[in-house]
């Protein structure tokens, strides 16, 4: 038994709420052409309105939504990664909330932006 086709159609109930939830919240998607053996080929982003910008693109932070659908066997699991990945002073930043369930994102989301906004503004 292989893993089961990318897409949509695969991502199963849960991420399919979470990629609604996002959408409804004006973030944008993209194919996620990197982790081939991730069940979802997406991820969504969000430009954030951070008083501190990324110094190297001169924009305000985005905030990135990584969700992943991996089965092993007859188990399949989901997690999400939030994170904001950006560069101040030359050093390039990557602060993350990891291991969260789709349904744990949709809930915690406003309370996971702001507290990474904020970790971004404070280094």
């Amino acid at each position: 038994m292989g893993l089961p086709e990318r897409g949509d159609a695969q991502d199963g109930g849960d991420m399919n709420k979470l990629k609604g939830f996002l959408e409804k919240r004006g973030y944008k998607f993209y194919k996620n052409y990197i982790d081939l053996n991730n069940g979802c080929d997406w991820y969504a982003c969000k430009r954030t309105t951070s008083a501190r910008e990324c110094m190297s693109n001169e924009k305000p932070v985005q905030i990135v939504v990584n969700p992943f659908k991996n089965t092993y066997g007859d188990a399949t699991i989901e997690s999400v990664t939030v994170d904001v990945t950006a560069c101040l002073n030359g050093l390039w930043w990557k602060l993350e909330t990891y291991s969260l369930s789709p349904k744990e994102t949709i809930k915690h989301l406003d309370k996971i932006e702001a507290s990474l906004v904020k970790a971004w503004e404070a280094l």
